[in-house]
């Protein structure tokens, strides 16, 4: 029986997490997005938590990458630096590579991970990695 390898969107997570608590305390999406990390790993043999890593090389190709959207705010940013540095401290692996998101990051990692012969499940709702 091969291993299990779940790969996951921190992104998706922690966005949906935000916009689910905005009228709670401000570490809530914090909390949820850990705590649905840990939860999804649960079960599988090997877990990494797929992580954006900007400036992004699409944002070099065609400028009006992403130019409709608001910048994020502050708190949020620092939110997601807390829900990334607990997951490395709780010994998670975080992947992310400088100039990609993390839908690339997954893409590239179900390359390989096919070629390990591992049974891989993507937990995320980024459109792009729908086929």
């Amino acid at each position: 029986m091969s291993k299990r390898l779940i790969l996951i969107d921190l992104s998706g997570l922690f966005w949906a997490s935000w916009h689910a608590t905005v009228d709670q305390e401000v570490s809530a999406a914090f909390e949820r997005t850990v705590s649905r990390v840990h939860s999804l790993r649960e079960g599988y043999d090997l877990c990494a938590v797929c992580v954006d890593a900007p400036p992004y090389k699409r944002k070099e190709i065609s400028k009006d990458y992403k130019a409709q959207r608001d910048a994020p705010p502050p708190q949020a940013l620092e939110q997601l630096e807390r829900v990334k540095a607990r997951l490395d401290a709780d010994g998670l692996l975080l992947w992310s590579a400088k100039g990609f998101e993390a839908d690339d990051v997954i893409a590239t990692a179900v390359v390989y991970a096919s070629r390990d012969g591992l049974f891989t499940t993507i937990a995320s709702s980024d459109k792009d990695l729908y086929s």
